[in-house]
């Protein structure tokens, strides 16, 4: 049993779907890079400083300069009915319109974009009809509105900003309901008609990403911007800071708190860049997310930052983390990549983060992830020398807690293919997946849960497994009630019986679970989730006396 354990600490799945899933450059863009500091005695200083001198004059600039646009867009827009916003307007209205446009400057200004960097300059409608950029804060299509023009795809959400919200409504903005697909159709069929009307409407620009991230990474692309099949021009934005970061992501300051924080630097930096106009080849304008993602990589290496696969979603799935009292960071966990391997859901996601809450309640592990003693203390209430997992409920069957703490400490070492010593959300949940997919998945996916489930129980491929032991880890204490009088039981008990004495191969366990993949599914609980949950409860109960 001795070298068994440490052929299976040796073991990992490289090159497999795990470490397809794991690969990432561990960026969370959608927390600011201040988060979690404090504010030093020179950040309070300095805000002092300056808002006892240039944020009086900031502050009556900038609602000043609000005021006026607001006021400009009412007359600007005297008479239109809502269907009206959708059509070209007449010059005279275009024109009242140019001017907010042109005092979104002086708004900048009064944030303390005293400076901005340009480099490239904007196409024409003409030669890009669309305009894509990453979104990092509520400057950008101020920036973009007054350096450019054009008319921007915008959340529903944003309208209901007092003044902002009807001067946004006021420059034909395209808004969309993001919890509605009817929206998103009709939003992506309004982008199309106005990119190839050009009787009248500016450039249409989107912000790809349908979020706003900390800059440090571009995230998934929707293909909204790319599905007309015409020339694009990539813009990207970068705030360099030391201090204060303006990304409006979680975690961050609020609108007003944030623009006040603005008002209160010295200065702030802002640096554009804008690329050439990108057209699309006859492949993309067949399969626009292959546009997109070329679109999206030339943006990333503008920056010199990274894509990765984060979507909205991962931010939903924070605020559940945050609801859940986890750490909000963990629960970037790369939703597109997830998504698009395993075919999950955010639902199906927020369900095991609650799991893992329940599994896990130390802040610290949390964080960090379980070491194997952890792991082992968790999910099967004993160190694996002791032989024996009393919260996991099979303590009264020495044999199967022997079995169940082997095969804890292999999934342990397959879930930790970074090999740091430790397995985290992402890895467990990984692993989770992987094992879902045996009765669900692609045929390529269910080879992946045979593998691994055959590494946890014997170790290498060529191995053999003793009959009597696979018979009781399939059939752990928590499993019977799900397996017995089962078909999927009955060919267990077969290929056991007829093993007597003997070993089982790869093939005749693959063989046994392609028929019946609810015997590798009831394991797989049994191992990453069941028996967690059980010692969870477990420890609470033992806790619930103490307390009294």
């Amino acid at each position: 049993r001795k070298s068994w354990r440490e052929s299976a600490s040796r073991l990992n799945l490289k090159g497999s779907v795990l470490d397809e899933v794991m690969q990432s450059d561990a960026i969370n863009p959608f927390v600011p890079s201040t988060y979690g500091r404090r504010l030093t005695p020179y950040t309070v200083a300095k805000r002092v400083l300056v808002g006892v001198t240039l944020f009086p004059f900031r502050l009556v600039l900038y609602v000043c300069c609000l005021t006026l646009m607001y006021l400009i867009c009412l007359v600007a827009t005297v008479g239109l009915r809502d269907a009206d916003y959708a059509r070209p307007l007449t010059p005279w209205r275009q024109k009242l319109l140019g001017v907010v446009r042109l005092l979104l400057r002086p708004c900048l200004f009064a944030l303390g974009y005293v400076w901005i960097s340009v480099r490239g300059k904007p196409a024409s409608p003409s030669e890009a009809p669309i305009v894509v950029a990453n979104h990092v804060t509520f400057v950008d299509p101020a920036f973009l509105a007054f350096k450019s023009g054009g008319c921007f795809v915008a959340s529903t959400e944003n309208v209901n900003f007092p003044m902002v919200g009807f001067i946004v409504k006021a420059m034909q903005s395209i808004l969309v309901d993001r919890s509605s697909p009817d929206s998103r159709r009709a939003v992506m069929d309004e982008i199309k008609r106005r990119a190839t009307d050009r009787a009248g409407f500016p450039s249409v620009v989107l912000f790809p990403e349908g979020t706003t991230t900390n800059g440090q990474a571009i995230v998934n692309f929707k293909p909204g911007a790319f599905s007309p099949g015409l020339p694009v021009q990539p813009v990207v934005l970068r705030y360099p800071h030391k201090h204060l970061d303006p990304a409006w992501v979680f975690g961050n300051y609020g609108i007003i708190a944030l623009q006040l924080s603005l008002m209160l630097e010295v200065v702030n930096r802002l640096e554009v860049i804008y690329l050439p106009v990108v057209r699309p080849t006859e492949a993309e304008r067949a399969e626009p997310t292959l546009y997109a993602a070329r679109v999206r990589g030339l943006m990333a290496a503008a920056l010199g930052v990274p894509a990765t696969a984060h979507t909205l979603d991962d931010v939903a799935l924070m605020k559940e983390a945050r609801h859940l009292h986890l750490p909000v960071e963990i629960a970037a966990l790369e939703m597109g990549k997830l998504a698009s391997i395993f075919s999950t859901s955010r639902a199906d996601v927020a369900k095991n983060l609650s799991r893992y809450a329940e599994i896990v309640p130390d802040a610290d592990a949390q964080r960090a992830g379980l070491t194997l003693d952890q792991w082992l203390r968790v999910a099967g209430g004993a160190a694996c020398d002791r032989c024996a997992a009393d919260a996991g409920g099979v303590s009264d069957d020495p044999a199967a807690a022997t079995d169940l703490c082997e095969a804890l400490t292999a999934a342990f070492h397959l879930l930790d293919v970074d090999e740091t010593g430790r397995v985290d959300l992402r890895e467990w949940l990984a692993g989770l997946l992987v094992m879902g997919a045996a009765r669900e998945g692609t045929p390529e996916r269910r080879d992946e849960a045979i593998k691994f489930s055959w590494q946890v129980l014997a170790g290498a491929p060529e191995a053999r497994l003793d009959a009597g032991r696979l018979r009781r880890v399939l059939c752990l204490p928590g499993n019977e009630g799900e397996l017995a009088g089962t078909a999927a039981m009955r060919a267990l008990d077969g290929l056991v019986s007829g093993k007597a004495g003997g070993a089982v191969t790869f093939s005749e366990f693959s063989n046994l679970v392609r028929k019946h993949p609810e015997v590798l599914e009831a394991f797989s609980q049994r191992v990453l989730l069941a028996g967690p949950v059980k010692a969870a409860a477990a420890a609470a109960a033992s806790a619930a006396p103490a307390r009294k």
